[in-house]
């Protein structure tokens, strides 16, 4: 900040100022354009503006230092006025915003880097605003979508995309999850914008918020229409586990602990009954499927717990299991849950080879089920084709779809030589390898090739096959399937690419956050360090030696446990965002804005919290300055207003005695009238009285304008400092008869100083004395010797005293105590700031002690004269 006058001379300046613009000296009374020869043209025309009235700023103002280096400001220029309203000058408020325009131009590159990252994905990278509007969608989107990258996405309706049995859905799971602050998977079909077919997708997305406020999402979307081949697979997998789980219960018998432990944790039904068809024991699982609870169950006999289950296949199959029968039913389904199961009865027998319960196991395979129907489904329309090859004539039959998986007309006949030379020529070799294992082990195994259509396109194909031998084992004929995998293969391929391109993006994250000036911390639910930030290491290893991350953060900042920052922790794990400002470090004088971001898993759950902590020391040291000078302007606004008083009332005084004697003469007749002597002389007396109480006013004006404009001159000589306070004393008990002051020479000694200040000193603290003890007339004055080779004056009253508030204050220009009583008596706020400037620019020091009632005690120490 930086206050001018309508010269544009400095006026005030605060240190900010000085050190933004590389100012050294005292600036105060300078011409700012002197010192800015090359200011900008625009800048001079608006503090001309201003200069009239006008109020401007401007909240992101660019332009470049003499050695080109860019800035970036933020000013409010407006003008000041002085008591009689003209405008006196200008004050500009100027922040350097440099580094947050810098910031923010490297977001905005970072997001720009994103999108093109995005575009290159193979799968779809979207984004929507708060009303499910499509606002971004990458190259692999548009193309899938049939739309040009000109397209404007809020001209499209992206919903007609989604196929009608799905929309309801997708718009209840979207809205769930934007109310519940999480992510959401789920799988639908979306329709190609080129060929008008559907596929299905599997779509995630994250929920983004500004202020609190759900802005929209942002997602993903990738093709799963091949996905059958691995539902297949997982279907395998369900049986193999289940029969492992079938093995190891024959072996666990009666380890009845250990059973109980697999009963609590499987997610399969679990039961297990005696010999009278009575419940032992049921898992979690079993209870759930039947809406039971264990106490209602266990003990009973079945049919006493599930009526429904009499004469069910479900009864009958334990009633065989308990006569020593092992059955297993592939599909099984519960009159009780109405679901369908994969389950197994298996007869538990004691030493004695006695069966003493029955274990019985079911698997929930109701989803799979389902998907089995659509898997058998999905193969009628696969890109699938059978083959069959008779050895001895080389005859080679294909299926239908095989010839259109080929590019070939069915109607024209094939052979074993124009399959061969449809086999891509760098994989021939190999099919012909394959082809003789199979004849010459009789069996054949599954492998991939690629073939080139009669149209030129290149696909790769996975073949299968069974060798059929007669009874002399002699190869008779070689059957199979051919299934196009091109898309399967490419997938994988782009699937690949993509999780590199999703690490690389990763890696560009960590170097983002590691190059925030923020700490950055990451801390799991036990309170322990899992990440950090480069600018958080280097802070935190100023106070802890040790290696930070695996640490608790209670052994890093012991004091914060149980302090504010230690709740808002526990705060954020129960998933609510905190931001904390001004809040002083544990560890330090600094203060920080803590922001508290809970980070969510999978599953919705809080897996740990990410603390950002912004440096706002500065920030607040700035604003504190601004306040000090804000209360000055004021100090100095009452500071007109008084001396406009304080010197108007002598002269009002003057003007009024001399009205009476100018009286005293007859104007008409030019005659002198009699005036009693003593009048005339008690009028002379309040005359002289208020031109001494005048002079003394402007004398402290002009030295407090010496003072601030660096002009005040001291003409030391060597006299002696008890002389002069003997003058002072008897000047001042001249004028005042009321109070008994009381000199007590400690200490004899010479000074070398501008004598007529230290006087005014003394005449200061002896008038203030006198003033601020209207009920008590005692006043003590010493000279006493003090430390490091210097002398102390002392002025001790007893009248109202100071609070400690004020003590801190009254040295400083303009100030005032602001007690009621205080301001009942006269003065400027300034007698006190003159005599400590004029003190210190001796080498000694002002120092007061008081207490409120019962008067002050104010000392001023000097060199002594050697």
């Amino acid at each position: 900040m930086a206050m001018f006058d309508t010269d544009m001379r400095y006026v005030s300046v605060s240190k900010q100022w000085m050190k933004e613009y590389d100012l050294t000296d005292n600036v105060v009374g300078k011409k700012h354009y002197e010192l800015f020869p090359n200011i900008l043209e625009r800048w001079k025309q608006v503090h001309s503006r201003c200069m009239k009235g006008a109020v401007e700023k401007s909240d992101d103002d660019y332009y470049e230092k003499d050695d080109g280096t860019p800035v970036w400001l933020k000013w409010n220029v407006h003008p000041w006025y002085k008591a009689s309203g003209e405008i006196g000058g200008i004050v500009i408020f100027t922040e350097n915003i440099t580094q947050r325009k810098n910031a923010q131009q490297a977001i905005k590159e970072s997001e720009e880097r994103f999108r093109t990252m995005a575009n290159e994905a193979p799968l779809f990278v979207w984004e929507t605003d708060e009303n499910l509007q499509t606002t971004y969608l990458n190259g692999s989107g548009l193309d899938y979508f049939g739309l040009e990258e000109t397209t404007k996405m809020n001209d499209i309706s992206w919903k007609k995309f989604i196929h009608p049995d799905d929309i309801e859905n997708v718009l209840s799971v979207m809205n769930d999850a934007a109310n519940e602050r999480h992510s959401y998977t789920l799988e639908m079909r979306l329709k190609n914008g080129r060929t008008g077919e559907y596929h299905w997708f599997l779509d995630k997305g994250t929920p983004r918020y500004a202020n609190e406020r759900f802005a929209g999402f942002i997602g993903t979307t990738l093709d799963i229409h091949d996905r059958r081949e691995a539902e297949k697979e997982l279907e395998e997998k369900v049986k193999q586990r289940t029969s492992e789980l079938n093995q190891q219960n024959i072996l666990l018998k009666q380890q009845n602990h250990l059973v109980k432990n697999i009963l609590d944790s499987s997610v399969d039904l679990i039961a297990v009954y005696d010999t009278e068809v009575r419940i032992l024991s049921i898992n979690q699982s079993a209870l759930n499927a039947m809406k039971a609870k264990e106490e209602d169950v266990v003990g009973k006999n079945l049919l006493d717990a599930f009526p429904q289950m009499k004469d069910s296949q479900g009864y009958k199959d334990l009633l065989r299991a308990i006569n020593g029968e092992t059955i297993h039913n592939e599909i099984y389904y519960s009159v009780v849950s109405n679901r369908y199961y994969e389950n197994s009865l298996v007869p538990l027998k004691d030493h004695n080879d006695k069966i003493y319960a029955v274990l019985v196991m079911a698997h929930d395979n109701t989803e799979l089920i389902a998907s089995a129907k659509k898997l058998n489904e999905a193969q009628q329309i696969a890109q699938m084709g059978h083959w069959d090859w008779e050895v001895s004539t080389s005859r080679l039959t294909w299926s239908d779809n095989m010839y259109n998986i080929y590019g070939i007309d069915p109607s024209k006949s094939i052979d074993y030589d124009k399959f061969i030379s449809l086999v891509h020529p760098d994989d021939r070799a190999n099919m012909q390898a394959n082809i003789e294992f199979a004849l010459k082990h009789k069996t054949f195994s599954d492998f991939f090739h690629r073939i080139v259509t009669p149209a030129g396109q290149e696909k790769i194909m996975h073949a299968r096959g069974e060798v059929i031998i007669d009874k002399e084992k002699k190869v008779l004929r070689i059957v199979g399937t051919g299934q196009d995998v091109t898309r399967q293969k490419m997938t994988e391929r782009e699937l690949i690419a993509t999780s590199r391109k999703i690490e690389e993006r990763n890696q560009f994250i960590e170097q983002l956050i590691n190059s925030s000036l923020d700490l950055i911390a990451v801390i799991d639910k036990d309170l322990r360090v899992i990440n950090l930030n480069k600018k958080a290491q280097l802070i935190y290893k100023g106070y802890y030696k040790e290696h930070i991350i695996g640490k608790k953060i209670t052994e890093i900042d012991p004091p914060i446990k149980g302090a504010e920052s230690h709740l808002d922790v526990q705060e954020a794990f129960a998933g609510k965002v905190i931001i904390r400002n001004k809040v002083k470090s544990t560890l330090s004088d600094n203060y920080y804005e803590h922001n508290y971001v809970p980070l969510f898993n999978p599953s919705g759950e809080v897996s740990a919290v990410m603390i950002i902590s912004h440096d706002i020391t500065e920030n607040i040291r700035q604003m504190e300055e601004l306040r000090k000078l804000s209360e000055s302007d004021v100090q100095k606004n009452n500071f007109i207003a008084i001396a406009s008083h304080e010197l108007k009332t002598p002269i009002t005084s003057i003007k009024g005695y001399v009205q009476l004697l100018l009286n005293a003469f007859d104007k008409d007749r030019g005659k002198e009238k009699q005036l009693p002597p003593l009048l005339v002389r008690s009028s002379l007396i309040s005359v002289d009285k208020q031109i001494t109480r005048l002079t003394r006013l402007i004398s402290e004006l002009l030295d407090l304008t010496k003072i601030e404009t660096g002009t005040l001159e001291l003409k030391k000589e060597n006299f002696s400092l008890n002389e002069l306070a003997i003058e002072t004393v008897e000047d001042i008990l001249y004028t005042n008869t009321k109070h008994q002051i009381s000199l007590y020479h400690d200490f004899q000694t010479y000074v070398f100083a501008d004598k007529d200040r230290i006087g005014q000193v003394m005449i200061n603290l002896l008038t203030n004395a006198i003033k601020y003890s209207p009920n008590n007339n005692k006043i003590d004055v010493y000279i006493n010797q003090a430390a490091n080779g210097q002398v102390a004056f002392t002025v001790k009253d007893y009248g109202i005293g100071i609070d400690k508030e004020d003590q801190e204050k009254i040295f400083e220009r303009f100030y005032r105590a602001k007690g009621k009583e205080e301001q009942t008596y006269p003065g400027f706020g300034i007698g006190l700031f003159i005599a400590n400037e004029f003190v210190q620019k001796h080498g000694g020091q002002v120092s007061v002690e008081s207490e409120k009632g019962k008067g002050s005690v104010f000392t001023f120490t000097l060199p002594i004269f050697k």
